[in-house]
């Protein structure tokens, strides 16, 4: 606020006195031209606008020179409005019509000023959900008397609790709020308690959900976010989710206090919101600076032109219509351990993967014409996951010898498991909604230990499970968990099962099923479970996960 106040002054008053310029015509006091911007400010704040037109400033001039007679004595407000344009350095003329501030930032300034001086504290309180209100409403708080701010302040929180059903407006007035306190020069440490007290709740945030929702607040929360240092990992992981979220300019100040952060999945947070910012100055300014880069999602050509300055993680993921040259030009290719190729629309082949002698993990997602994966038959590839593709060209990988997981969620209803890797010595094994309709041909696969299906309908072939003598784990995923307990068939090698809707399955009929279990993964919908059934298997470890209460520990 001082920076502003002495830039106002110099524009205004010092710049021609120090430089011995000599007014002709025309003179107006530093308080006298802040009277006149003030009100046009107020007004351009107050209609959502970025300019005025000249019509309306002489309009708003003429109204108020009465109240001003020794500047009305000098001239008609259209020749006072082209003062101030000429001299003032404050307001410019962009065309014959139209006016405006040279920056948002004083244009706020002034508007804060007026509303003060006018005690317009009910218009800023009720428009404090509005993101072009919230500078003027901090400014506010910093030109009011202690008085005044404080009623400000109050009115803030108090109609923030008045928002019960609306939570992000309730978050928004609080923040605002508590963003504006250190623009308070002067305040009763009353009232100071009362805003920090409702904002503690919300920041930091610590999942990914808050942060999610508080990005939703808007702008003004950036000025509140702290760390990295006293926070703990989950928390600096939320600050940066929220930060990147709001993208821009304004959250790359937040976002720079966090470039060198290790913590936890800062790392991966930084890189995640890259295309919400500038994208030279993103990787110059953030991702250059962070040494626990794992992991980086590339989507566009603008960013695949920026990897020569940054040291490049051995795990790739390339989401857009890259072309085989572009994927394969990619500067650390050699060294690439993991690779995603996602939303590729122009694909047709994997031929591109000879450039990846390194690569064991690799994804195919959402590629639908990629109709040749040959290519694989010449890797190492360990990992392989097929996300809404081609599964047709699965054939042709009966070489894939070293693959020990293969994760796939695309329509194989006319497959049988058996007609993918029958070479292949696969230990775990995903089946998304979209390949479990049958599993027919899995008792080919002895060698699975790990076993996860999500299914949203009937399933054909579950008895072959009982063949794989070598399956340990066990998850079962989805709203038709509870009847494929009832329809698997006994397995007593699974030492380890995980199920979803657990509030609904019957656990006299699962532990009949699973007879050797060691440990229980209880996932919950939101409902009542009673465990006492399962409490009563001796040495059986058991964690349960959203349920709104547990009875039977």
């Amino acid at each position: 606020m001082e920076i502003y106040e002495a830039a106002l002054s110099m524009l205004l008053d010092r710049r021609d006195r120090e430089r011995g310029i000599e007014t002709i015509g025309i003179r107006l006091s530093e308080r006298q031209a802040k009277r006149l911007l003030q009100r046009l400010a107020y007004w351009m704040v107050d209609n959502g606008q970025a300019e005025i037109s000249r019509n309306d400033a002489i309009h708003h001039l003429t109204d108020l020179l009465p109240s001003l007679p020794e500047v009305a004595e000098q001239g008609s407000a259209e020749e006072i409005l082209n003062h101030l344009i000429a001299r003032s350095g404050l307001l410019r003329a962009p065309d014959d019509d139209s006016l405006d501030f040279v920056h948002r930032t004083f244009q706020d300034y002034l508007a804060a000023r007026f509303a003060v001086e006018r005690r317009n504290f009910g218009a800023l309180v009720n428009h404090a959900h509005d993101d072009r209100w919230e500078d003027v409403i901090r400014m506010a708080v910093a030109h009011a008397s202690p008085e005044d701010a404080q009623q400000l302040l109050r009115r803030l929180i108090t109609r923030g609790d008045r928002f019960t059903a609306n939570v992000d407006g309730r978050h928004r007035l609080h923040l605002l709020a508590a963003a504006c306190l250190d623009y308070a020069t002067e305040l009763d440490p009353g009232i100071r308690q009362e805003v920090r007290s409702r904002a503690e709740g919300v920041i930091p945030p610590k999942s990914r959900e808050e942060a999610t929702n508080l990005a939703r607040v808007g702008p003004v929360i950036l000025d509140l976010l702290p760390g990295p240092d006293g926070l703990r990992d989950h928390e600096a992981e939320a600050v940066v989710h929220t930060a990147g979220l709001l993208g821009g300019d304004p959250s790359m100040t937040v976002l720079k206090r966090y470039r060198t952060c290790t913590k936890g999945n800062v790392p991966y947070y930084l890189q995640l919101h890259w295309s919400r910012h500038d994208i030279a100055e993103y990787a110059r300014e953030i991702l250059r600076h962070n040494n626990g880069l794992d992991y980086l999602v590339i989507s566009t050509p603008e960013q695949m032109a920026e990897l020569g300055q940054l040291k490049l993680p051995a795990s790739i993921a390339l989401h857009g219509d890259f072309e085989t040259g572009q994927i394969a030009a990619l500067p650390n290719a050699t060294q690439v351990e993991s690779l995603t190729i996602g939303y590729n629309s122009r694909l047709v082949n994997l031929e591109v993967l000879e450039f990846y002698p390194s690569l064991q993990d690799f994804t195919l997602d959402i590629c639908r014409k990629v109709k040749d994966v040959s290519a694989l038959n010449h890797s190492n590839v360990h990992s392989l996951s097929v996300w809404k593709a081609n599964v047709e060209c699965l054939k042709d990988l009966p070489r894939l010898v070293n693959l020990r997981e293969f994760r796939i969620n695309s329509d194989s209803r006319s497959f049988g498991l058996c007609d993918f890797f029958p070479a292949s010595e696969v230990t775990s094994v995903y089946l998304g909604p979209m390949s479990c309709g049958s599993l027919r041909g899995i008792s080919q696969w002895r060698t699975i230990s790990d076993l996860s299906i999500a299914a949203h309908g009937p399933i054909d072939g579950l008895e072959e499970l009982a063949e794989l003598s070598n399956l340990h784990s066990l998850e079962l995923r989805g709203k038709v968990t509870p009847n494929l307990v009832y329809r698997i068939p006994p397995m007593e090698a699974i030492k380890f099962l995980s199920i979803s809707e657990a509030e609904f399955v019957d656990f006299g009929v699962m532990v009949e099923k699973f007879p050797n279990l060691q440990g229980v993964e209880l996932n919950c919908s939101g409902g009542s479970i009673d465990v006492s059934v399962l409490r009563a298997v001796e040495g059986l470890a058991m964690r349960v996960h959203g349920a709104s209460e547990v009875r039977g520990r």
